[in-house]
């Protein structure tokens, strides 16, 4: 599992997200305030010496602006998952989902909209991709790089000032247990092959050493493809099923007290006209005032007191 968090802020998410993808996950973190990025890896740090061995989280400061197309365009790193802690803007989006991988998630606020994009195909097109939209949201926005200092870096720029990158894992002996486990079984067989061919067996570690965690995995066939469109598309026909179900409830509800309301306001209509046909008064002296109040004749029935809270109470029981 490889997950992205943009905007990780204080590392919480990224920490969570590798104790839940285990120790041989990928766990990349941005954050564009230095000081905030220093707090987070100490408090990873912290949180890894407390609670175990957890996947490498790796959290670089930079500005997602500025890095995007870079993270769309590798086709050597790819994420299951990509978060963003902040709201982001459609272009932005766009270039985050070329970052994932197929069936890959991305979950994003975008304006005032929290969606959530799944990639169904290594395709660019528009049927690529399936967007939901979880839920009206407010974030603040991304920080975006400053226009004075945005301009292409000059030759000979200090490596502190160029557009920063997140490292791509690199096989090695010393590093495969942090390999998915496809990639160990894969590793494993053509170390046990490269022992009986001619060619020196160091040059089969270098050789590994250019790979990349995905080397291994196998590519979904147009069957999953399929797959995983049919299930995309069952579960929002099964959510807009239970929306139209809680609509007609919600329907329902509204006119069984319509009607209760229209019953008691037709109760209070004709105990109104029965005091003034007692009264000798008409609906002149009613609004002028010239008449006795309902709580002061013995014929205005369930409105003791005068109160028409009386008559609502009667109503409910």
């Amino acid at each position: 599992m490889s997950f992205l968090n943009v905007g990780s802020g204080t590392g919480y998410l990224s920490a969570i997200a590798g104790v839940m993808g285990g120790p041989t996950s990928l766990n990349h973190g941005i954050e564009v305030n230095r000081e905030v990025l220093e707090f987070s890896l100490e408090r990873i740090e912290a949180f890894k010496n407390e609670y175990g061995e957890i996947a490498d989280v790796h959290l670089c400061c930079g500005n997602i602006f500025e890095m995007a197309e870079s993270l769309a365009e590798q086709r050597s790193l790819k994420y299951d998952r990509v978060y963003v802690g902040a709201a982001c803007t459609r272009g932005l989006q766009d270039s985050l989902c070329l970052a994932l991988k197929v069936g890959g998630i991305l979950v994003a606020p975008v304006g005032d909209e929290l969606v959530k994009v799944t990639r169904l195909d290594d395709k660019t097109g528009p049927h690529a991709f399936d967007m939901q939209v979880i839920s009206g949201v407010r974030f603040v926005d991304l920080v975006k790089p400053n226009p004075i200092t945005a301009s292409a870096d000059p030759p000979g720029t200090p490596p502190e000032k160029q557009v920063p990158f997140l490292p791509t894992p690199v096989w090695s002996p010393a590093s495969a247990a942090r390999f998915p486990s496809a990639f160990k079984r894969g590793a494993r067989a053509v170390l046990l092959v490269a022992g009986r061919a001619p060619v020196p067996h160091q040059v089969w570690l270098e050789v590994l050493g250019f790979t990349d965690r995905s080397w291994f995995d196998t590519a979904p066939s147009e069957a999953d493809k399929l797959r995983l469109r049919l299930a995309l598309e069952t579960k929002a026909r099964l959510e807009a099923q239970q929306v139209a179900r809680d609509a007609k409830r919600a329907r329902r509800v509204a006119e069984r007290e319509c009607e209760r309301f229209r019953s008691l306001a037709s109760r209070l209509e004709r105990q109104l006209r029965a005091h003034l046909s007692a009264t000798g008064g008409g609906l002149a002296s009613f609004f002028h005032g010239t008449f006795h109040p309902l709580s002061h004749h013995p014929s205005s029935g369930g409105l003791e007191n005068g109160s028409v809270e009386g008559a609502v109470e009667e109503e409910e029981e």
